[in-house]
């Protein structure tokens, strides 16, 4: 009988070693352009992971001859049949749904050459390529690898491997829209706060865009933040709290790591649109066209929430804000619920994340404990449940 293995998998590959910029311009090394690079045997290959009883699936690879160290982007992908022509993304999001998958790029970057998957994760995708039928998942399933190097623009496979799993049903559901998030001195509170207490407050979250399709697989798309700016005012956009490496900073660059590039800074003051895709991971600001009303209060109301009605809060709260942002901390019930503020009132078809409108129908919301926020403009809404 096979052996399962049941805890944290462990393969040692040879440490992958970095050479800083200075070093490698004082050298003056040449960048030579590989057309593969291997990805190591793992060590589990001839036994079963049993992925229900697993934390970790860990996988290495060696660095490309790049002809010296150099911070190569790593990803994984999977497949059922050593086939990488159709990805889960592509299939789910055909319109024809005539695609069939028959692979995944793993959502995770790795910076080393050594990847940790997340068992949990990994069982979500054979469940996207097999679609097994529940109570109708095989004992065993071999799974291909391959690793996947980017390196200034230039992307090379390695050799695939092969492992055995013992695979479980997975009830999957449409990833949700991903956001990233603005902080700075003219966002929230204003204090730059940047870690995940500080959500509602200090760090906000972009919104999704009305019309807007986004991947069912990684929620990537394309998202959006409307409100008022001071002239001068400054901000970033990150994508995970906590993390000021990653994100969008001065002149609307991309920071991946390195030197921070400075903030962004505001020209004039007015109400602006700063639209951010999250595929391309690109960024724009722009003048909103036309002139929003100013509320001064914002209510969540209906029969999800007890009493009926729950005041919301200004998230805008700097110096000099005009706020146009409200968020309410609320437990609620099944049921539905409407965004109010005097006569008018919004309302929309889907929830948790969606764009209202003021002819809108009741939001029919899930019970939970929420942090709820809400855009006075674009109607734009979102529930994150806590």
């Amino acid at each position: 009988m096979n052996t399962i293995i049941k805890s944290f998998l462990t393969l040692v590959c040879g440490v992958c070693l970095f050479a800083s910029c200075d070093d490698d311009l004082s050298n003056n090394p040449t960048l030579q352009e590989p057309a593969t690079f291997k990805l190591n045997t793992p060590s589990y290959a001839a036994q079963e992971i049993d992925l229900a009883r697993s934390s970790q699936v860990t996988m290495t690879w060696s660095q490309p001859d790049y002809g010296f160290p150099a911070a190569a982007e790593y990803r994984l992908q999977f497949s059922l049949n050593d086939k990488y022509v159709v990805s889960t993304s592509e299939a789910l999001n055909d319109p024809t749904g005539k695609l069939k998958a028959d692979y995944e790029t793993f959502d995770a970057v790795f910076k080393e050459c050594k990847a940790e998957v997340d068992a949990g994760k990994l069982a979500a995708v054979l469940q996207r390529l097999a679609q097994y039928e529940e109570g109708q998942v095989p004992d065993v399933q071999k799974v291909y690898a391959r690793a996947v190097a980017t390196l200034n623009g230039q992307t090379i496979y390695s050799n695939s491997v092969a492992f055995q799993v013992n695979p479980y049903y997975v009830e999957l559901k449409d990833a949700l829209p991903v956001v990233w998030y603005m902080v700075g001195g003219c966002i929230g509170n204003g204090t730059w706060s940047n870690d995940q207490g500080s959500i509602g407050a200090g760090l906000i979250p972009m919104f999704v865009k009305a019309g807007e399709a986004y991947d069912k697989v990684t929620g990537k798309g394309v998202v959006e933040y409307t409100t008022y700016f001071p002239a001068g005012g400054e901000f970033k956009i990150v994508r995970t709290p906590g993390n000021w490496d990653y994100g969008i900073c001065a002149g609307f660059v991309l920071r991946n790591g390195g030197d921070d590039p400075g903030n962004i800074v505001v020209g004039a003051e007015g109400i602006y649109t700063v639209t951010l895709d999250t595929k391309s991971e690109t960024c724009s600001m722009v003048k909103y066209n036309g002139v929003p009303a100013i509320f001064a209060s914002m209510k969540l109301v209906g029969d999800a929430v007890d009493g009926g009605s729950i005041e919301m809060t200004p998230v805008e709260t700097y110096a000099g804000a005009q706020n146009h942002i409200w968020r309410a901390d609320v437990t609620i019930n099944n049921g539905r619920v409407k965004f109010v503020s005097g006569d008018t009132q919004w309302g929309a078809d889907s929830f948790p994340y969606a764009v209202s409108t003021t002819t809108g129908n009741d939001i029919a919301v899930k019970a939970g404990s929420y942090l709820v926020l809400f855009n006075d403009i674009t109607g734009a809404f979102q529930f994150y449940q806590k």
